[in-house]
């Protein structure tokens, strides 16, 4: 009986020592870091990285978004700003933290609840992901488990996917460049999904910010279209020599998204 009572009491005080932490500190235990809910949010911007911010615009009414930095705007990416979203939403901190690192920061600023919300994210290259809420400066470490893939949400070119078509190249068997009603050349045979690949998702290409879509539509040169299973597939093809590179491809299924290339063949 005597050696039980030592363990008993051990215990019994650490029990009361959970529970004074739990109900009497300031410490957070897996609480949420935004006030915001995803439902609530109308617009995010992000500065992450040291790279130029962008902005996260939810249409009015809608679940759809918009990508923008400057001049560019994707229209087709709500399901990956909805992911982000997602993972915001479900940030927990795990403890407070003295200190904020100074490298690999995340500054993201929050409309659409009663007030705006500023939080600032950091991901040293050891140890947790930490938060700082910008209006109190309280500094938490992040649950791992609520941090996974949110670094790559939170950069402008994962909302760039180089894409003109959502069909896949191993489906094309034909392809067709015209100009207005004349051919200018066919392929049907040899290695078409290589060279549909090539237009589909010109994993190379840079985007070509300096295309204006009203202004350069005279520039148009051809249209190739995709054939798959009988069904036409486009991609309008402009060109300027005194581009960067001279030919600028839009596809039909993300019409403002512009890719240059050197050639077409």
């Amino acid at each position: 009986m005597r050696t039980l009572l030592p363990l008993l009491l051990m215990a019994v005080l650490g029990y009361a020592g959970w529970y004074y932490w739990q109900e009497f500190t300031d410490e957070p235990l897996q609480e949420k870091l935004l006030l915001h809910t995803a439902e609530e949010l109308k617009k995010i911007t992000i500065t992450a990285f040291g790279e130029e911010p962008f902005q996260l615009l939810r249409a009015a009414g809608t679940e759809e978004w918009t990508v923008k930095q400057g001049i560019t705007e994707r229209y087709d990416q709500s399901e990956k700003v909805r992911r982000l979203l997602l993972a915001l939403e479900g940030l927990r901190t795990d403890s407070v933290m003295r200190q904020f690192p100074p490298n690999n920061r995340a500054l993201l600023e929050l409309e659409g609840g009663s007030r705006p919300e500023q939080i600032e994210l950091a991901f040293p290259d050891t140890g947790p992901a930490l938060g700082k809420i910008k209006a109190t400066g309280d500094v938490f470490a992040l649950s791992p488990t609520t941090t996974s893939g949110l670094p790559r949400l939170l950069r402008f070119t994962t909302y760039r996917e180089r894409r003109l078509l959502r069909l896949e190249p191993e489906r094309v068997d034909s392809l067709v460049v015209t100009f207005q009603d004349s051919l200018l050349w066919r392929l049907d045979t040899g290695a078409i999904a290589a060279l549909a690949k090539t237009f589909i998702a010109p994993a190379a290409a840079p985007s070509a910010d300096y295309f204006d879509e009203i202004m350069d539509r005279e520039k148009y040169f051809a249209t190739l279209k995709l054939y798959s299973g009988g069904e036409p597939h486009q991609i309008t093809v402009y060109q300027d020599s005194l581009w960067p590179k001279p030919y600028v491809l839009v596809g039909e299924d993300f019409p403002r998204s512009y890719w240059a290339v050197d050639s077409l063949r």
